[in-house]
């Protein structure tokens, strides 16, 4: 009987052909999934910060429509806005009783917006004040603009990640909401 000289098996090419093919499709997939987690954490960051915008304007907005009369205390303050160093405010009677909104300086570089009831009260944040995982106001792209007659005001928030943020392009971002309120009463 003759042998069979040829054995089963793969060759070293071969063997190295298929090694380098996996090769490639694993970075390709390892590529693709990184872009697909990157644009999740940016849809993330941009929902986080679109709703805690949201619930704040919300809560601002309720407050305006009951209010019985507003200030807007944009630059400087009278004697009816002086809460320290804050330069963005509206203060509104609602029920009798003074309600401050403001942008605060909260340390570690955030702004948050702060809602004040009464005089004596401390203030409440609307929007999360951590420093790595919260939001912080811009202070530059944030306006309270009250309409000469006192009756309405538009209101402009500007969010963005708490200065601690990853820096990393997919957790970065700014929102910018706006709404307009008017005063209980009044019809336009």
């Amino acid at each position: 009987m003759k042998e069979n000289s040829a054995q089963a098996g793969f060759t070293l090419i071969e063997v190295l052909v298929v090694a380098i093919l996996l090769g490639v499709f694993a970075a390709i997939a390892t590529d693709t999934f990184s872009n697909i987690m990157k644009a999740q954490n940016k849809v993330r960051i941009t929902n986080e910060l679109e709703q805690s915008g949201n619930y704040a304007l919300s809560k601002m907005e309720q407050d305006i429509r009951n209010a019985e009369s507003l200030i807007c205390c944009e630059s400087g303050f009278g004697e009816q806005c002086q809460v320290g160093s804050m330069n963005k405010s509206i203060k509104l009677i609602v029920d009798g009783v003074p309600v401050l909104y403001l942008i605060e300086d909260v340390g570690g570089g955030v702004y948050a917006l702060g809602k004040r009831v009464g005089d004596s009260e401390p203030t409440s944040h609307l929007t999360d004040t951590d420093p790595s995982s919260g939001v912080s106001i811009n202070r530059g792209n944030t306006s309270f603009v009250c309409a000469s007659d006192g009756k309405r005001v538009s209101v402009t928030l500007a969010l963005e990640p708490g200065p601690q943020a990853p820096l990393r392009s997919e957790f970065q971002g700014t929102v910018q909401l706006q709404t307009s309120a008017v005063l209980r009463g009044i019809s336009y």
